[in-house]
């Protein structure tokens, strides 16, 4: 899989509404970032996302899983800074 562009910057704005119509706090993040199975995916260099947000009908054990066929990208890392969800992520 080639890498068309490194975009680095904002992620998420923490407690505040996405264009989703969601909000995500800074507890989840700091959970997430601190997940073993977030830290096994970013040590693998496999840690994928898909290019449109997953539907809202997923079951709470799919939140992970991503359809192959709508890998756009890859995190490649992620931190919090303030109210913010920064990142280091490859367009494939």
């Amino acid at each position: 899989m080639g890498v068309l562009k490194v975009l680095k910057g904002t992620l998420s704005t923490l407690g505040k509404k996405n264009r989703n119509g969601r909000i995500y706090s800074k507890e989840l993040w700091e959970n997430v970032l601190n997940s073993e199975y977030w830290n096994d995916m970013m040590s693998n260099n496999s840690l994928f996302g898909e290019c449109v947000h997953p539907a809202d009908n997923r079951s709470t054990s799919d939140s992970f899983e991503i359809d192959a066929n709508n890998v756009s990208h890859r995190i490649k890392e992620a931190h919090i800074e303030g109210d913010k969800l920064i990142g280091t992520v490859e367009i494939l």
